[in-house]
């Protein structure tokens, strides 16, 4: 809790400082600001916490889990904020605001108890992100992308409160408690009435939005594709993470009992979007647009880790959001400035990177093959606890992922030949990083690193 009041409160004072005109000042405050968080975090969950662990009468529940949680998403943002180093003089602050008011949102989502704070979460995490996605007011493609988000980000809001609204009317409660421990436990005797069935898939619906699952993910390439990149990147590693995550404490403490009513279709799409995701991404030349496509894809992956709502489910979430969170920000990170140095985004502009760059290329490297599951890898790591935790009731699931991820190797590694079996372009990148986004990328590969062999340190956590 404390550590939100402190974003907060420093999200405010953002929107003041820009004021000041003083724009080399505002990265290193918001890098403090977010370890100062980090710290009050740590230091809740080893036992400095409130004398209180439920807040607003019930509505968040700062639980152990809760606050795992919480680390792991403002960890991404404080990497993230290393590694993509703002370029627009003016916009700085209020960028750095917005993200930080929508972290706010996520950390409400993985602490929600009640219907109340998952439909305020969900607002607080995503009407920033409209405006960011087309803050440069100058480009076309992130007005479409702030245009497309908003449109489609509304109507799954509406989605979502239509079904929270049925399943108050067939359980009488907004409490995940009550409705969990009550309602689901009388209707697992007498069965579910239409009303709750109706609601469940409803919410299922708009939860499936944010996450940009399939059949919902039309949306995510483009607003992807045309959204500033440090915007992306901030989508698909906070952003989608905080929304698996609520997915996750929802059917987990709410819906858990009806699991013979939602696990088979959740199982399908899961399937669905992994199939969806792989197959788009490998006909991908633009590079921001196979990411896009691959991260459709990886939320397939983590919609796995729902189907089986007990411990090794959350110890598999720990992994996969944090792995394939510094995997991302390091891809997109270094995407990010080859296209600033050449203005394109195709796969060749990484022709000979390798040469010109080893650190940079090894770091891209690392990052592509967690991304497609090697051994040694936060990604293994991930598909392993996630695959095995499924493996005995959804076994065809598992097969499906298994050989998607392996097709999903063919368009990581068209990236990899790039680097380091091809000449250099003769509009080669000449790249000259800060000592952050250095420090960023070699914090973020050591995670990856990290995840991948020693899991245990981070899987105990919960």
């Amino acid at each position: 809790m404390k550590a939100f009041i402190l974003i907060f409160i420093g999200a405010v004072a953002l929107l003041f400082g820009g004021l000041g005109r003083k724009e080399r000042s505002l990265s290193p405050a918001v890098w403090i600001l977010l370890l100062l968080a980090l710290i009050v975090n740590a230091l809740e969950y080893a036992g400095w916490h409130m004398a209180w662990e439920e807040v607003g009468e019930g509505m968040l529940s700062f639980s152990q889990g809760a606050l795992v949680y919480t680390g792991i998403l403002i960890l991404l943002t404080l990497l993230g904020t290393m590694v993509y180093q703002p370029r627009e003089s003016g916009r700085s602050a209020d960028v750095y605001a917005l993200m930080l008011f929508s972290l706010c949102g996520a950390i409400v989502l993985t602490s929600f108890s009640s219907f109340f704070t998952l439909f305020l979460g969900v607002e607080i995490l995503s009407i920033p992100l409209y405006v960011l996605a087309g803050y440069r007011k100058e480009q076309l493609g992130g007005n479409e992308a702030a245009l497309k988000y908003f449109l489609m980000g509304s109507f799954a809001t509406g989605i979502l409160l239509f079904g929270t609204a049925l399943i108050y009317g067939a359980s009488g409660s907004f409490s995940l408690e009550d409705i969990g421990l009550k309602y689901m436990l009388a209707s697992s005797l007498t069965g579910l009435s239409p009303m709750a069935k109706t609601g469940i898939m409803m919410v299922m619906a708009g939860l499936l939005f944010k996450v940009s699952a399939a059949p919902f993910h039309f949306w995510a390439p483009d607003v992807y594709t045309g959204s500033p990149t440090r915007i992306t990147a901030f989508m698909a590693t906070v952003v989608k993470g905080a929304g698996i995550i609520a997915f996750f404490r929802l059917f987990t403490l709410c819906f858990g009992m009806a699991d013979y009513f939602w696990g088979m279709p959740l199982a399908v799409l899961a399937a669905l979007t992994i199939a969806v995701g792989n197959l788009s991404a490998l006909f991908q030349t633009s590079f921001k647009r196979m990411l896009a496509w691959s991260s459709v894809a990886h939320a397939g992956y983590l919609l796995m880790v729902v189907l089986n709502h007990a411990k090794p489910g959350g110890e598999a979430l720990i992994v996969y959001v944090l792995g394939y969170g510094t995997a991302s920000l390091i891809a997109f990170g270094i995407y990010r400035y080859v296209h600033m140095q050449t203005g394109k985004d195709e796969t060749a502009s990484f022709n000979g990177l390798a040469k010109s760059h080893p650190f940079v290329a090894f770091c891209m490297l690392i990052a592509l093959l967690s991304m497609a599951g090697i051994p040694a890898t936060a990604g293994f790591t991930g598909k392993y606890l996630l695959f095995s935790s499924v493996f005995h009731d959804y076994t065809w699931l598992v097969i499906v992922a298994l050989v998607f991820s392996a097709l999903s190797i063919a368009y990581y590694f068209r990236v990899i030949m790039a680097m380091y079996f091809k000449d250099p372009n003769e509009d080669a990148v000449t790249l000259s990083l800060p000592i952050s986004v250095r420090a960023g990328l070699m914090l973020s590969l050591l995670l990856v690193f990290a995840l991948g062999i020693v899991p245990m340190f981070f899987t105990r956590l919960i």
